[in-house]
This record gives C-alpha cells, sequence and structure tokens, in this order.
C-alpha cells in the first residue's frame, strides 16, 4: 500500500480556487450496472476569471454531479451546491452536505454517501484503498516537460481501491463491489478562455482486471494530442495483478472505428499499449454501454478488453475485463489519422 498525507483530501479552497472530490466505479461485467461516476464540485473563482476545471465542464459556484450507467441506458443528475454548505472535520476525517453528501474515514478505509431524494437516486460505498496516482503535477519525463510548475495551477492524485456497496435508483437497489478511484483534484483559475485555445484532445482509459485475489488491481494510462494531431502518451499508474504498482510511461493510443454521438466523435474501437519497468500490457478495447456527453466536446464510455501482457522477464499471459474512459475537446478524424 502506498498511503498520502491526511490533509490531502481537505478541501483547499479558497486558497486554491477550486476544488472537486470524486469517485469512480468499474464493475465486472456481470454487474448490473457497468461504471458510475459522482463528484462534488466547489468554485471560489474570481470575476471573470475561468477554473482550470472548465476543461471537463466543471465551473460556478459548485454542484453535486451523479451518474450511473446501465447497460442500455444512463442515469445522470447534477444538483447545485454552495461552498458554505460543507462541513469538514480533520479528525476524523469528514466531508459532508448535511442529509446530501459524505465522505469519511482514513487511511485506508473511507465511505462514501449520497442521498438524493429529488431524483430517486442514493448511494452507499466502502472504499479500501491500496495505492496513489499522481496525475498532476505528472510524474513522467515528458509530463514533467510540459508540467513544470503546474503544482500551483492544478494538483489531481486519485487512490486506486476495492469498493463495495449498493446503489438505489427508482426505488430498485442494486449490490455492487469492484474497482473505484477516490481522487481529489484543486487548482487555479485564469483570465483565458481555455475552451477556445486549446486544439488538441486528451484520452484517459482506466483498465479494471477484477481479479478475486487483488480487486484494486488495474492500470490507469492518459494520452494527449497537443495540437489535435497524433496523440502522445503523457503518464499513467497502476499494476496487473501479481505485480506491484508502478507508475507506467501514458497510453499509446490508435482509434480503429469511431462514430458520433451529441456532435462529439467518439471511438467505438481502439487499440492501446501501456509499459512500465516491469513490462507492457497491449490490449484492444470495445465500447460497452451508452455514451455520456456531460460537457461540450466531452464523452464518457464504458468498454470491455482483450489483451496480453509481456513481462520483462517470465512468460506473457492473456487478460480481460472492463473499464472507463474519458476524452475532452477533441478527438481525432479519419484525416487525423491519415496525416
Amino acid at each position: 500500500m502506498t498511503p498520502f498525507p491526511p490533509e490531502d483530501l481537505l478541501p483547499k479552497t479558497p486558497d486554491a480556487r477550486w476544488d472537486g472530490f470524486f469517485l469512480i466505479a468499474i464493475f465486472p461485467p456481470d454487474s448490473p450496472i457497468r461504471w458510475l461516476k459522482f463528484h462534488l464540485y466547489v468554485g471560489a473563482v474570481r470575476t471573470g476569471r475561468l477554473p482550470i476545471a472548465v476543461l471537463e465542464g466543471m465551473s460556478g459556484p459548485g454542484h453535486l454531479f451523479e451518474t450511473v450507467c446501465f447497460d442500455h441506458r444512463l442515469i445522470q443528475h447534477c444538483s447545485p451546491i454552495l461552498r458554505d454548505q460543507i462541513e469538514v472535520t480533520r479528525e476524523p476525517y469528514r466531508l459532508e452536505i448535511l442529509g446530501r453528501f459524505r465522505l469519511a474515514g482514513a487511511w485506508p478505509n473511507f465511505t462514501w454517501d449520497i442521498d438524493d431524494p429529488d431524483h430517486a437516486l442514493s448511494a452507499r460505498f466502502s472504499i479500501q484503498a491500496h495505492d496513489r496516482q499522481q496525475w498532476c503535477p505528472p510524474t513522467h519525463a515528458f509530463g514533467r516537460h510540459i508540467g513544470c510548475r503546474l503544482g500551483n495551477i492544478l494538483t489531481y492524485f486519485g487512490l486506486h481501491s476495492a469498493l463495495e456497496g449498493e446503489v438505489a435508483v427508482e426505488g430498485n437497489s442494486y449490490p455492487l463491489a469492484g474497482f473505484g478511484i477516490l481522487e481529489h483534484a484543486w487548482g487555479a483559475d485564469t483570465r483565458l478562455p481555455l475552451p477556445n485555445l486549446l486544439r488538441g484532445f486528451w484520452h484517459w482509459d482506466v483498465l479494471s482486471f477484477h481479479d478475486p485475489d487483488e480487486p484494486h488491481a488495474a492500470v490507469a494510462a492518459l494520452a494527449l494530442a497537443p495540437m489535435g494531431r497524433r496523440p502522445l502518451p503523457i503518464c499513467g499508474g497502476g499494476h496487473i495483478p501479481g505485480t506491484e504498482f508502478r507508475k507506467n510511461c501514458g497510453l499509446k493510443l490508435t482509434y480503429r472505428a469511431t462514430r458520433e454521438v451529441d456532435g462529439v466523435i467518439v471511438p467505438t474501437e481502439w487499440e492501446g499499449g501501456i509499459a512500465n519497468r516491469l513490462g507492457r500490457l497491449d490490449y484492444t478495447a470495445t465500447v460497452a454501454g451508452p455514451v455520456l456527453t456531460p460537457f461540450p466536446g466531452g464523452a464518457f464510455l464504458g468498454f470491455t478488453f482483450q489483451g496480453i501482457y509481456t513481462p520483462r522477464s517470465g512468460s506473457p499471459r492473456n487478460l480481460s475485463g472492463t473499464g472507463l474512459t474519458e476524452l475532452g475537446r477533441r478527438v481525432p478524424t479519419q484525416g487525423d489519422r491519415d496525416a
């Protein structure tokens, strides 16, 4: 296990200009729910500025966002939240909006609870954190090059975890167990119109192996196309079942098929390669379930994957599982791939 400073889960606003707390969960293929994402966003942005978080569709004073993805439908709600509604204690750790939301616990055990009677949705999860992945400032060599001095602009980490609990939607309860990432991000604001300035796109894959002995085993990796052309591997981390957690070199990405969803070109089949010092995972992913387009140019989609892990020493082995992709701004067209 890789513990972390307890203060990293405390809100940073108003010293920072925004906070985001996230829970992402990915479930095995036989689960009633494919994936879910909840987040609490709180802003302290100055007049005439935008938070860096606008690149993921987050802005304004604050909101509580809820998405649950079934095989053939999506449940999505977003409710306004103000910073003074949030209560925080350090010892023991607790972040709470009375009657609506609660994140509490101490390393490595946390709970995440949501009650949303207005939308007939509730969730209760027990989270056992195992590994910390630092995303920004980036830790990979190329990431450090493009992200130097990002610490004051954006800080973002996730705790790779095993989780179990229950989601109730519209009067139906669904017991669940799978892989989860508990995340906290915070950062600055800017006068720059970021969505209009960026020409490129980003693509983030999280692959869960649903290993019964290591339910926290998963790999996450990021690809970035700075100018909207070929995506470059940036950074990532995770571990294959039976290995140790390691940072990786990011996602080597090739789209094989795409389609348009709500004006966003999203991949329906793609190939990924993720390497670290212990070996390399090559996989083919196929979209599974409906696609969510939560902000202009962005999409979340579940997928299944088949892959081969080739260790530096030892025999290759076949791996499979389910995952979640988040992508933003713009994805390659046929012309991009042929350029």
